[in-house]
């Protein structure tokens, strides 16, 4: 992302009301078959991400919208973003894989028969979500380098 467009979408992000979300995933392989998957959304206790954005400490590395499917009997837009976060669990894994992911394979060998076990995760990752005309903007943050 260029700088100048990262500051602008930037600026957009620091005007208006945003809710900061841990989103992980994990997923467990034996023998090429899925045994266990483990897909996690929780709000924060304490906004180091969007605290972090105005100090300094965090950056915005990707922003990915997504247009949520029809929701009713969602009384706020807190809940509404979080049941989006859950419920669309492609499309934020799509823009949560740029960030950074881990693969764990391990393959053994016993009287001519091998067995395989692979994990695949994203580790924890801070997002900052809005709801805003119809989509819900997320923004994957970064812990700047120091």
């Amino acid at each position: 992302m260029k700088k100048s467009s990262l500051i602008f979408a930037l600026s957009l992000w620091l005007w208006g009301s945003e809710m900061e979300f841990i989103i992980s995933y994990k997923a467990k392989m034996q023998d090429d078959i899925l045994v266990g998957e483990d897909y996690k959304v929780s709000e924060v206790i304490d906004s180091k991400g969007i605290r972090g954005i105005k100090d300094g400490d965090y950056q915005l590395f990707k922003i990915c919208n997504i247009i949520p499917r029809d929701y009713e009997g969602v009384e706020d837009e807190a809940s509404f973003i979080k049941k989006v976060l859950k419920t669309q669990r492609e499309l934020v894994l799509d823009c949560l894989y740029s960030s950074g992911v881990k693969i764990y394979d391990e393959v053994t060998s016993k009287d001519l028969q091998a067995k395989s076990r692979t994990i695949f995760s994203i580790p924890p990752k801070r997002v900052i979500a809005k709801y805003e005309n119809g989509v819900v903007n997320l923004g994957i943050l970064e812990e700047k380098k120091k």
